[in-house]
Formats: C-alpha cells, sequence, structure tokens
C-alpha cells in the first residue's frame, strides 16, 4: 500500500495520460465502431476511476466498492467483446436496449407530457434502425464474469474483486455501519478494512482497461504508452514514481506528437 497523496498523484497523471489517448483517437482519422467503442470505453473508465477518487475524500468508501465493480464489469465487457469481435452486434444491442426504455418511457399515459422532449424523441434515422433491429434482434448477450476472468486467467478479480465489490452494490444488513460512524464520529474505534484498498485497486483495473483497449484497436501505438502503464503498476508494488519521468517525456513531445497510427490488424 501507498500513501495517499501518492495514490492522488498517479490517479491525476494516468487521467491526463488517458486524455491525451482520448485525443490521439481523435487525430486518428476515421474511426470505425470498433475505435469509437474503444475510445468510449476508456473515456467512461476514466471518469470512473476519477468518481472514486472524489467519493474517496468525503469517505464514502461504499460507493468506491460499487464503482469499481463497475470498472472491472468494463474491463470483462471489454475483453469478450474485443476476443469474439463482437463490435458491431454490441453497439446494435446496445441501440436497441436504450431505444426500448425510451420508448417505454414516452409511452406510459401517466408521464409522456412529461418526457415527450426532444432528447427522448428519435429521429427518422433512429426509428429506421429500430425497426430493422426489431425484425432482426441482435443476438448478443452479457458475457458471465466469471468465466472471463478465468479466461483472461486473471480469475482473482472475480473472486477478490467483482465478487467482493458486488457486495457493496445490493444492499446488505451490514451496509452502513462505516458510513454512521462517518456521520456521527461514534465508535471511531471500530476495525474496517484500509480504505485505500480500493484507490490500490481500481489503478490496477483502470490500466488493465486501457492495455485491453490499446491492443485491440486497429491503431498501432507507441511503445511509450506501455511503458508508462507498467511503471504505472511498478509503483503500486514498489512506490517509485518513475512513471512521472515517462509522462513529462510524452508532455515534451507538445500537442503535434502522434502516439498512434492506422495499422492492418
Amino acid at each position: 500500500m501507498q500513501t495517499l497523496d501518492k495514490y492522488n498523484r498517479a490517479q491525476e497523471i494516468i487521467s491526463k495520460v488517458a486524455t491525451m489517448l482520448l485525443f490521439a483517437f481523435v487525430r486518428a482519422g476515421s474511426l470505425k465502431n470498433k475505435e469509437i467503442i474503444i475510445r468510449n470505453f476508456i473515456a467512461k473508465s476514466t471518469m470512473s476511476l476519477k468518481s472514486i477518487f472524489k467519493l474517496y475524500e468525503i469517505k464514502s468508501y461504499q460507493d468506491c466498492w460499487s464503482i469499481h465493480r463497475c470498472l472491472i464489469d468494463r474491463l470483462f465487457h471489454l475483453h469478450s467483446i474485443t476476443k469474439n469481435n463482437e463490435f458491431d452486434v454490441f453497439d446494435d444491442w446496445s441501440f436497441l436496449l436504450q431505444y426500448n426504455a425510451q420508448n417505454n418511457a414516452r409511452s406510459d399515459v401517466n408521464f409522456n407530457r412529461k418526457i415527450n422532449i426532444k432528447e427522448f424523441t428519435p429521429n427518422k434515422i433512429e426509428k429506421k434502425r429500430a425497426n430493422n433491429l426489431q425484425n432482426n434482434p441482435p443476438k448478443w448477450k452479457r458475457p458471465d464474469p466469471e468465466k472471463i476472468a478465468k479466461d483472461m486467467n486473471l480469475y482473482f478479480l472475480y473472486n477478490y474483486g467483482y465478487h467482493f465489490a458486488s457486495s457493496h452494490i445490493h444492499p446488505m444488513a451490514s451496509d452502513g455501519a462505516q458510513d454512521f460512524i462517518t456521520l456521527t464520529g461514534l465508535n471511531s474505534k471500530s476495525n474496517f478494512p484500509d480504505p485505500k484498498y480500493v484507490l490500490h485497486n481500481s489503478i490496477i483495473i483502470f490500466c488493465l482497461i486501457i492495455r485491453e483497449g490499446l491492443n485491440g484497436s486497429c491503431l498501432s501505438w507507441r511503445k511509450i504508452i506501455f511503458e508508462f502503464l507498467d511503471e504505472i503498476v511498478n509503483f503500486l508494488n514498489s512506490g517509485k514514481e518513475d512513471y512521472l519521468f515517462i509522462y513529462k517525456r510524452l508532455v515534451g513531445y507538445g500537442p503535434n506528437f502522434k502516439l498512434c497510427e492506422f495499422s492492418n490488424k
């Protein structure tokens, strides 16, 4: 375990590098569905990591674990979709699920006047796409997290990550015990696990998501990005912050430095 200051610094730097990657996707030119989904996975995961650290500041540790579980779930989804090259069918499945959810809300006679607004009203292109998908539903389902963890040869991510963090999502009898102490100051000597574990583990999962996304894309990425990720992991193990030197090199290259280009993958 490292100090809180070190974890905060690592999160800040890795989030900045992730933002560099997002701009690199944009500069790569016309992206296909695959790259757009991977880009968005990285963007969403970056915000999730930042959210975990914000919640940690107010000692909402159980909510930190809830978002941590979401990060692991996102990693498992990305691995499965990439391995099976299911980006297009995943996009169709997601669109149809979200379309139906909005349509169901708009169809509720008790609330349709309240939500019959532009954001809930599909355009002609969306209606046509939904109609086509309704007639030929995409054959896709969410991956089994335990099977994916074993497939990645990281079974412990399920046993000690996903499964453990799930206990902080679904209502449990012990919910709020630590929050009670935080809010009242009573029974402050109660023994709870070191909350920094959620910061440590979330950074690991975030690095895995980035690596999974970059390796699965049709873009060829500079070696320095993977060196940076390796040094983040080394920091978590040793406390040495050599990743800062790589970050300074990245910044020193300037805004026009290309982090990636299209390959034949």
